[in-house]
């Protein structure tokens, strides 16, 4: 007998922020041999999985029934991050007509990008490694490899159902089929209300699945995404198509390379990220989104976003990472409160100055002294009367380790040209949520339904220093 994987996560396709468990076992190694250990290889490739390398190893002593368990999970994560800014390896992700540009905010793509960071294939080579005697050398004994596994940056909640199965041997865990876009009630990556507001200058986008042939033989991906836009009265004003292939930044719905960079997808479905390739149509009060096959079949839910008019009180729109690795937004536009938090450094310095032809006491000498300060500003920000729904969808701007405050995006017309800057941070800001906790509110409870968050800059102010 050799080395066996018995038990796999339930599918090839999974997002990497829950327990992916392999079993393996070689029980005639363990009966003949003396010094066992189980180990595993973990292999990635962010493009091609022929350019695989190996990123770490794994090992374990054989359990009580002899067998060897893995959790790859870190491992896995270790190699998956966020995505930050446009595809710049396919040269077809564009802002504002312009492409090749580095460090542009993934927000503001003009069309599509794929994402380079927060995807990639990945497979596990195991094998035993004992001695024929008690004091002898130790040497591999048995290997097997898995399949070609794709992985994806999320955190799944404790609340998702995970299931058992397989078609071959055990499996565990979350199915990334539950984000395939097969029917007319599917989502793309995010869990967001399928109503939204966003006003007219504003940026974002939403990320899903394609490609993914490689792995689900039997899966057509979303060719297009198709854009319908009405007035006050529901009445339709004109409609736009927003193709998901290679020459809008995207991949082509029926490319089966495997690369797993090429699997995740982002589409830019805000009134601004439109705006870079054509106005909305006069009298446009809101327009909806879903995503369509080649054939033309709806495979997505439709969302639907109400353009939102500018506030008498400065409006904070953050984006944060959800738990499915893509990027959601919200506005803040009623009353919010900016506080500038200040530290100082002191020292107590001679009213005397000693150094002169002649002694003195100079005004500005004596006494304490600061020597530094530390400035950060800090916004409360306020919500709006919600929905049960959009109040539960925030509890994940609360949990999530990357937020930020979109700055900018009033200046957007057909025809401009991309900004010649390199590194973008008036657009974009990170910030820090300092919320300790957020109860959750329902109607019967509480009637109408609003949150206070905190957010603190993560940049210091600029101050003197003696």
């Amino acid at each position: 007998m050799a080395i066996t994987i018995d038990q796999k996560p339930i599918s090839k396709m999974m997002g990497a922020g829950q327990e992916l468990v392999f079993t393996v076992s070689d029980a005639a190694t363990i009966a003949s041999h003396f010094n066992h250990r189980y180990y595993c290889d973990v292999y990635v490739a962010k493009g091609l999985i022929a350019d695989a390398v190996k990123v770490s190893t794994l090992k374990t002593t054989p359990n009580s029934s002899g067998v060897g368990i893995f959790d790859v999970r870190r491992a896995v994560e270790t190699e998956l991050s966020s995505d930050y800014f446009i595809d710049n390896a396919s040269g077809f992700s564009e802002f504002q007509g312009s492409s090749g540009l580095y460090d542009v905010p993934l927000h503001y793509v003009s069309e599509c990008s794929m994402a380079g960071n927060s995807s990639a294939t990945f497979y596990f080579k195991f094998y035993i490694k004992a001695s024929t005697t008690l004091r002898g050398s130790i040497s591999t004994v048995s290997t097997v490899q898995s399949l070609n596994n794709f992985y994806y940056h999320s955190a799944f909640s404790n609340d998702e159902v995970r299931s058992y199965g397989g078609v071959s041997g055990n499996g565990f865990g979350v199915p990334s089929s539950l984000y395939f876009m097969n029917s007319n009630s599917d989502n793309f990556l995010t869990k967001m209300p399928y109503n939204i507001k966003a006003r007219a200058n504003d940026v974002g986008v939403v990320g899903f699945l394609t490609g993914i042939s490689h792995f689900v033989s039997s899966y057509t991906s979303p060719h297009y995404i198709g854009i319908e836009f009405y007035n006050s009265a529901g009445a339709s004003v004109g409609s736009k198509t927003l193709s998901v292939t290679l020459g809008t930044g995207g991949q082509a719905y029926d490319t089966n390379t495997g690369a797993g960079n090429t699997i995740r997808c982002y589409a830019g479905v805000y009134p601004a990220n439109l705006k870079q390739t054509g106005d909305l149509p006069s009298g446009t009060s809101y327009y909806t989104f879903r995503a369509y096959r080649i054939d033309n079949s709806i495979v997505s839910a439709e969302y639907t976003i109400s353009i939102q008019d500018e506030c008498e009180y400065e409006t904070n729109r953050l984006c944060w990472l959800n738990e499915l690795g893509a990027w959601d937004y919200f506005n803040f536009n009623v009353k919010s409160v900016r506080t500038t938090n200040v530290s100082r450094n002191s020292f107590n310095s001679s009213g005397a100055d000693w150094s002169g032809e002649y002694y003195s006491r100079p005004y500005n000498r004596g006494g304490k002294k600061v020597y530094s300060v530390s400035s950060k500003d800090s916004i409360l920000l306020n919500t709006e009367y919600l929905t049960e729904e959009e109040g539960i969808w925030l509890e994940s701007l609360m949990s999530s380790s990357e937020v930020f405050l979109i700055k900018k995006g009033s200046t957007w017309a057909v025809g401009d040209t991309a900004a010649s800057q390199g590194d973008y941070s008036q657009f974009v800001e990170p910030v820090v949520i300092t919320n300790s906790a957020m109860t959750r509110k329902t109607l019967l409870n509480d009637k109408l339904i609003s949150h206070q968050f905190t957010i603190e800059r993560s940049q210091q102010n600029n101050t003197y220093r003696i």
